[in-house]
């Protein structure tokens, strides 16, 4: 399991496995989606790039984590 350093910041390749092991992920999730749900995703996305980078961290944070709800409701759905 990737770790901070000891003054607490990631190095730039954890930081790339991170986001690619993400986009692996999302693919495969997106491709078990339907089209409403592609639609759901989309529209999650699109609210959370449009919270203000001014806000505070945790309405960022929930924001990104609708983003990850809407991907578990899609791809859990296809087993309904």
């Amino acid at each position: 399991m990737a770790r901070p350093s000891r003054n607490g910041t990631w190095s730039a390749d954890t930081v790339n496995e991170s986001i690619e092991t993400q986009m692996i992920a999302i693919r495969i999730a997106c491709g078990q989606m339907t089209a409403p749900h592609i639609k759901a995703l989309q529209d999650s996305v699109e609210q959370a790039c449009r919270v203000p980078a001014a806000f505070p961290w945790d309405r960022k944070a929930a924001a990104h984590a609708e983003i990850f709800n809407v991907l578990a409701d899609g791809v859990n759905s296809q087993g309904s």
